[in-house]
């Protein structure tokens, strides 16, 4: 599963290679919340019209390291995640309203970004938060990512429930908003 580490600085593995810019940082926030450290640096044999990077860990956390990026995709030989689990037997019905519940997160957290106080926008996130969270990723979707966004969703409603800060809420709300942008 870890590609070749001939050029991995001592001590260091290459966990995951090729990864793209755009899952670099949801790699990284899960191996953190492993207790895995973790550095990227970018792909030594990418092309330059294609941004790659691989994904290093100490030699002694490799374990671990797989073990929390295990979930989230198989790999091919050259230790590139090439596929979400199970994105290929989503239906075309169960793949929208996979993405319907994700634009209903979107729009329940930028109305929640601008009214942390609003009884309905805090019902549309719980509504849309339960329904990514028991749904598969939609088709051609980062399990990984939607994980993320599961999670991310979970806790602005948990801030919402509490009640205690809007400020609180209004942050969650902005990372939710943030993360979800480019995938609405």
């Amino acid at each position: 599963m870890v590609s070749s580490a001939e050029n991995a600085p001592e001590g260091w593995v290459v966990v995951a290679s090729r990864v793209a810019p755009e899952y670099l940082q949801v790699f990284e926030d899960l191996l953190r919340s492993a207790s895995v450290q973790a550095v990227s640096r970018p792909d030594l044999v990418s092309s330059s019209t294609s941004y790659r990077y691989d994904l290093l860990v100490r030699q002694e956390q490799l374990g671990a390291a797989q073990l929390a990026l295990a979930p989230f995709g198989e790999r091919n030989p050259d230790n590139e995640i090439v596929e979400a689990p199970g994105s290929d037997d989503v239906s075309d019905e169960e793949s929208d309203a996979a993405f319907e519940a994700l634009q209903h997160l979107f729009d329940a957290a930028d109305r929640l970004c601008h009214h942390p106080d609003s009884q309905r926008a805090a019902d549309d996130l719980s509504r849309a938060t339960d329904a990514v969270v028991a749904s598969r990723p939609p088709w051609g979707m980062d399990a990984a990512f939607w994980k993320k966004a599961g999670e991310l969703a979970g806790e602005c409603r948990a801030q919402v429930d509490a009640y205690e800060s809007m400020e609180a809420i209004q942050t969650l709300a902005e990372q939710l908003r943030s993360l979800l942008r480019d995938h609405i």
